[in-house]
């Protein structure tokens, strides 16, 4: 293998690090610094150079911020680094550039391979460092589904969650010390798993997980939202919500902003959809800060971020988004569109919320002159109301919704 002229390497090791490539262990005999979990580093105990033992990700980017360029070092990692790993942490502080990650296999992959099962179609859960209640319930729902698990989310302690949510009983394998002495596998089930012990370094493989149904995709009532006065009337109506979402496309890995997010209905019922992704709802109200956590909490969603501030400036250094709702825009429109326009993915979906003619022709406009494809929906709603024994319907006000589309 060819290894590029960099500095800093993370180097993924399966087992006990006595099997890895040649060129992986020139590169260690090359090093001056070699980092990682203390468990790792004992691997190496005749390296020459310098030793950095550290189990956390932030230490150990901090120690190589000021890397001289000049110096080699190696950053140990188990299995594959790009995998729940500290790859992506490492390249997000310092830079993807300067970095060259060599992986190894995971213990995932040894996992399936020892049980003869295939695990394209699989879905990955990390539980280290985690509140198991604050993992989206969605991601649970799957015919084949592993978990790295830790000290604290043991086997059993997901079991016994899982059960409190209503799982039927399942096929369980607890795959232990992977490429390690000792390795050994448990084939049991979802509910006999109840006071046992495991070895620390294990991967929990659960097959046909049922949960009960889920609730309400979305749409919820307008009155499932707090929102204080005279802001209730602000609330993103329901069936407006419903027809916005619809509009969005969103998917489960889907990053997600929500531009002047109000009571955070719709970051809410976006975060519901994006399970797997991320929300970002940005206000520039103040008092409204408090009724969005207020929702956040009370619909248990754990993936949005709520930032206070006034787009297009709050929007600076998010990461880059799939789809984009804009419910007011403070008078910027023109920056938020530009700004929006500049960094959305390609394929990316733009949705926005208009009351008057003047803004919608503002917008679509702005759009167009981004060479963005765009899609009007004119939404008048009414809803029924008792009158004297009798029934009226009585409209709410209408809305545009403005669909646009960056082109693949």
């Amino acid at each position: 293998m060819q290894i590029p002229d960099k500095n800093l390497f993370i180097m993924g090791i399966s087992g006990d690090g006595s099997n890895i490539p040649p060129d992986y262990a020139a590169l260690i005999q090359q090093a001056d610094l070699l980092t990682g979990s203390p468990r790792l580093l004992n691997y190496f105990p005749r390296f020459s150079g310098q030793k950095y033992p550290s189990n956390r990700p932030a230490e150990i980017a901090a120690r190589l911020k000021n890397f001289p360029l000049d110096k080699k070092a190696v950053v140990l990692a188990s299995g594959d680094p790009g995998f729940f790993g500290i790859g992506k942490y490492l390249a997000e502080q310092l830079g993807g550039d300067n970095i060259f990650i060599l992986p190894s296999i995971s213990s995932l992959q040894s996992s399936f391979a020892r049980l003869g099962i295939n695990w394209e179609d699989a879905a990955f859960i990390s539980a280290h460092g985690r509140e198991l209640a604050a993992i989206p319930l969605e991601q649970f729902r799957t015919e084949k589904l592993a978990v790295l698990t830790d000290n604290q989310n043991t086997p059993p302690a997901i079991a016994e969650y899982l059960i409190a949510k209503g799982a039927e009983d399942c096929p369980v394998f607890i795959c232990q010390n992977m490429d390690l002495p000792g390795e050994t596998i448990c084939r049991t089930s979802l509910y006999q798993l109840k006071g046992h012990e495991f070895a620390p370094l294990n991967v929990m493989i659960i097959l046909d997980l049922k949960l009960p149904p889920s609730p309400q995709a979305f749409g919820y009532e307008d009155s499932a939202f707090q929102a204080r006065m005279p802001d209730k009337g602000l609330i993103t109506k329901q069936e407006i919500r419903a027809i916005s979402l619809a509009k969005m496309d969103i998917r489960p890995e889907d990053t997600i902003w929500d531009i002047g997010c109000g009571s955070g209905a719709m970051a809410i019922e976006s975060a519901r959809l994006a399970f797997r992704g991320q929300v970002y709802g940005i206000e520039c109200q103040s008092q409204r800060i408090e009724d969005i956590n207020a929702n956040i909490r009370s619909f248990g969603v754990t993936n949005i971020q709520v930032i206070y501030g006034t787009a297009p400036q709050a929007l600076e250094n998010l990461p880059r988004p799939d789809t984009v709702f804009i419910g007011g825009s403070g008078g910027q429109m023109k920056e938020i569109i530009s700004h929006v326009c500049r960094v959305l993915k390609p394929g990316g979906r733009i949705v926005i919320n208009l009351t008057t003619l003047e803004n919608l022709a503002e917008a679509g406009n702005l759009l167009k002159e981004q060479h963005y494809e765009t899609e009007t929906c004119l939404v008048n709603i009414a809803r029924s109301k008792s009158l004297s024994g009798l029934t009226r319907l009585s409209p709410l006000n209408p809305i545009f919704i403005l669909k646009s589309g960056r082109k693949t």
